[in-house]
């Protein structure tokens, strides 16, 4: 996708999660999303992280599971965008954790244990 079009396209996108939607269409949402992330669009996609982290989240507790499973390969498609090193490998978890209270604890105890060391 051309970087400019995150800006033409991620307000549909997210309008669309934001809606009470049929699942189908619920989930052909987050999939654009998360076929919007390539290298071209990152950064586009992380200066708007704070606009769509709050919709795939909301999504990871639908009561559909193909919502579900489908914002879990997108938050962890989006979480990537932030580029942060240090972090990566703690996506599943952190995903884990925003999808289960009783992994909170752990994922918060691993979080607290990180150097972060890039610049």
């Amino acid at each position: 996708m051309n970087p400019y079009g995150v800006d033409a396209v991620l307000p549909a996108v997210l309008k669309v999660l934001q809606r009470r939607e049929k699942t189908d269409v619920k989930v052909g949402a987050l999939r654009l999303l998360a076929l919007m992330r390539d290298e071209d669009t990152i950064r586009p996609l992380a200066r708007k992280l704070d606009d769509i982290v709050p919709c795939v989240v909301d999504m990871l507790g639908d009561v559909k599971k193909d919502v579900r499973t489908a914002a879990r390969e997108t938050a962890k498609a989006v979480f990537e965008c932030a580029r942060n090193r240090d972090l990566e490998p703690y996506l599943g978890d952190i995903i884990d954790a925003l999808t289960s209270q009783e992994k909170i604890p752990g994922c918060v105890s691993q979080l607290s244990e990180i150097v972060f060391v890039q610049p």
